[in-house]
């Protein structure tokens, strides 16, 4: 049986992610998928717990030592036929947006992470497709295609420089922006554009610093360090593996939402 404790037992992170484990519960996701979520959402809450770099590691390690494999969440695999449906009518963008979709829920899920980079190649999204790729060999190292797949980043690797690059105004009023790539670094485990979910709605955020002239620079660091106090006592873990672009569309995208 998979277990939420880590090497350091703390009854904090326990109680931490409590009601973020019972609100995903409601929504009918069995156990295993829970403990999944468990683990994205209660460093969120925890005072006193080991940081990592990638939060993506952790669900790894879970995922490679269960035994057996947790199944696909009924919403995940609604997300899944959906993305399977519009992929064959062509609609890619469609299709990556319904696979990020099953991903929320099911982090660990390997063949989605593989069928993602896929699509995100095919529409010359290379670093994307690297990303989740590369996530696709930490979850299956030994699967049958793994010499497939590092042959695929290779192939990438050689063309990601040729990507369009972001302009450097970036589109505030953009929600479906926002959410994409918020998906991208699972904050959408944690937060919303509208509500509350673990941390606050990022329209929340955006109302907050509203006219406030170091906002950007204010929010960067929050989100590289993590940190807690400016909400309550709830704690962000800190999200380090976000590119510099990346990190400023995003803070860009939440401070947008202010109206």
């Amino acid at each position: 049986m998979i277990t939420a404790s880590r090497k350091n037992p703390n009854m904090n992170l326990i109680r931490a992610g409590h009601n973020c484990y019972h609100r995903y519960l409601r929504q009918g996701f069995d156990y295993l998928a829970v403990v999944f979520i468990f683990l994205i959402c209660a460093p969120a809450f925890a005072a006193d717990t080991d940081d990592t770099n990638d939060p993506f590691q952790e669900v790894v390690a879970k995922y490679r030592a269960a035994n057996p494999k947790p199944g696909l969440p009924e919403e995940a695999r609604k997300f899944k036929v959906q993305a399977e449906f519009v992929l064959q009518e062509k609609q890619f963008d469609k299709a990556v947006e319904l696979y990020g979709k099953a991903l929320d829920i099911a982090p660990w899920w390997p063949e989605g992470h593989f069928n993602r980079a896929l699509i995100l190649g095919e529409t010359k999204n290379y670093r994307d497709a690297m990303s989740e790729m590369k996530r696709y060999l930490l979850l299956s190292p030994d699967a049958p295609d793994a010499r497939k797949a590092q042959d695929k980043i290779y192939q990438w690797e050689i063309v990601a420089g040729t990507e369009p690059t972001k302009p450097s105004i970036v589109l505030r009023d953009c929600p479906d922006c926002l959410e994409s790539i918020a998906r991208k670094y699972h904050c959408t485990a944690c937060h919303a554009i509208g509500k509350k979910v673990v941390g606050p709605a990022f329209q929340a955020v955006a109302v907050k610093y509203k006219g406030d002239a170091g906002a950007t620079e204010k929010l960067i660091t929050k989100i590289a360090n993590g940190g807690s106090g400016v909400w309550g006592t709830a704690r962000m873990p800190p999200i380090s593996n976000v590119s510099e672009a990346d990190m400023k569309e995003l803070v860009a995208l939440i401070l947008g939402l202010a109206k």
